[in-house]
């Protein structure tokens, strides 16, 4: 990379119950003579076990000085990332595309690792028309997150829920999906 970087690490800090927050900030790039503007991150972390699996809840809190679009990188695949509905069915996807966009609410996604290895995404909060983009890079896939910023709105709240199941079983996978945010 050349160049300024935009991306600026402001600080961290501990919750009272002992779980890491960071506090981000990204400059944007001037728009149409617009003044320099900036979108604010604040990401908390918080672990999360039940008897199908564990898995990591991720909270972002983003507040944009303009309206924009957040992309956010979520995972990485060697396999094509499958979306699923709201009860873990798989849903047909053309395996063939280098690039798709799909509704993210209500449509996890699950990606392979290996030869048993499984992890899902699910979206639990985010703006309606939140997407996913599935977009291949060489060998691997990228699933990104993309999120529309309303500058009039006063904070964006984005919560995932990235869970391991301890097997690659339907049951399991349907179980992980019914959990909601304590």
């Amino acid at each position: 990379f050349e160049g300024q970087p935009r991306l600026h690490f402001r600080n961290y800090s501990i919750s009272r119950d002992g779980l890491p927050g960071f506090h981000y900030s990204l400059e944007l790039p001037p728009n149409d003579g617009a003044t320099q503007s900036s979108v604010e991150i604040q990401e908390r972390f918080a672990p999360r076990q039940e008897l199908a699996g564990v898995g990591v809840e991720r909270r972002f809190s983003v507040q944009s000085s303009r309206s924009c679009t957040a992309w956010l990188v979520v995972a990485q695949s060697s396999e094509v990332p499958r979306l699923l509905d709201e009860g873990g069915a798989a849903i047909d996807l053309d395996p063939a595309a280098e690039h798709s966009d799909h509704a993210a609410l209500g449509h996890p996604v699950r990606l392979r690792h290996g030869p048993s290895g499984v992890q899902i995404v699910s979206l639990l909060a985010a703006p309606n028309e939140t997407r996913w983009s599935f977009v291949r890079t060489n060998n691997d896939w990228r699933v990104v997150l993309r999120v529309p910023l309303d500058a009039t709105a006063r904070n964006v709240e984005i919560s995932l829920a990235i869970w391991s199941p301890y097997r690659n079983e339907p049951a399991m996978i349907r179980a992980l999906l019914n959990q909601k945010a304590p």
